[in-house]
């Protein structure tokens, strides 16, 4: 994997984790061996469970599994049907065979068919590990990850290695405590999928495997952002958040560690939403916590903010978790 190109993984990890934490529903289709089209709708949560990311970067006092490439999701909610046809830990799934499996609720109700030597497998090698230890977690739908690395052209039925495949995405059964969720199990199993559609608030993430996420879709603009009716005077004060952010070349990024301690960074909005965004927080941080609107816009003016911007720079900063708003009261 000596050609892996870092810079696309990384590049492709970012966008993806944008989408995923600015996201609010995800949809995956895929299709079965005989045809038929499974849809699961996955509800995200997300800054209460920020993406992970592994694009390769291992900073000092953090871990990271290798080789790189994955972005990774908890859910917190599941309801539909999966196509399984790629490969499960220790066995890759042969063309035209498939095993579909069933949410409900965020938890498996049925792996299908029973009687497959595939399911069979499953079973015998990791459910039965679960059931065997009055483990009912092994059905918490624990992670659904995205392959980045398109050095890897095969796969080969070892999870580090096929949940990585650029095009692929893997679902993860069991354990999510490991990723910083709240489940815990015996057992955290990926299942890897070629060939789905993924869309994010209807957003195309893949086609039939093919990389289609627009970053544009997903970088908020001060300038053309639309505001839900009636926002901004609903407001009564804003005050800024303990989530970390910080400055570079004025641009202001929205900051998260991972549970293997790895730092992520994403820009809040796009370049000139973030410049104007960091001096907007500045406000926020050196000049007080809470602002009434017609307080924050008339600060604004004097960091050369346009006071029409101030109700889209705060929606933005309230969508990156960086400020909170006290409603006005209804009389």
């Amino acid at each position: 994997m000596a050609d892996t190109d870092y810079d696309l993984i990384r590049e492709r990890c970012n966008h993806l984790a944008m989408a995923l934490v600015l996201g609010r529903e995800m949809e995956i289709v895929s299709e079965d061996r005989f045809g038929e089209i499974h849809r699961l709708l996955v509800e995200l949560g997300g800054w209460e469970f920020p993406p992970g990311i592994s694009d390769g970067v291992i900073a000092k006092g953090s871990w990271a599994n290798l080789p790189p490439g994955e972005t990774f999701v908890i859910p917190v909610g599941a309801e539909g049907s999966i196509s399984i046809n790629g490969s499960l830990p220790g066995w890759v799934i042969g063309a035209g065979e498939s095993v579909q499996i069933y949410f409900e609720k965020g938890c498996v109700v049925s792996i299908e068919p029973q009687e497959d030597a595939i399911v069979k497998y499953l079973y015998r090698t990791q459910i039965d590990f679960a059931q065997e230890r009055a483990d009912a977690n092994w059905r918490n739908l624990a992670e659904i990850g995205f392959g980045m690395n398109a050095s890897i052209h095969d796969l080969v039925g070892i999870e580090l290695i096929d949940e990585k495949k650029a095009g692929t995405l893997h679902v993860g059964l069991g354990n999510s405590k490991m990723l910083g969720g709240r489940v815990d199990s015996t057992i955290h199993c990926d299942l890897v999928v070629e060939g789905a559609s993924v869309y994010i608030d209807r957003q195309p993430i893949l086609e039939k495997g093919q990389w289609r996420l627009d970053p544009g879709a997903w970088q908020r603009d001060a300038r053309t952002v639309a505001l839900p009716s009636g926002w901004w005077a609903s407001c009564g004060s804003i005050r800024r958040t303990g989530s970390r952010c910080g400055w570079e070349e004025s641009r202001l990024i929205r900051y998260w560690s991972s549970r293997s301690g790895q730092q992520n960074g994403l820009l809040v909005g796009s370049e000139e939403t973030a410049r104007s965004a960091g001096r907007l927080m500045r406000i926020l941080y050196d000049q007080g916590d809470s602002f009434s609107p017609a307080e924050l816009v008339e600060r604004a003016s004097d960091a050369a903010i346009p006071a029409g911007q101030v109700p889209a720079l705060v929606w933005i900063l309230h969508c990156y978790d960086l400020v909170r708003i006290e409603r006005n009261r209804v009389t």
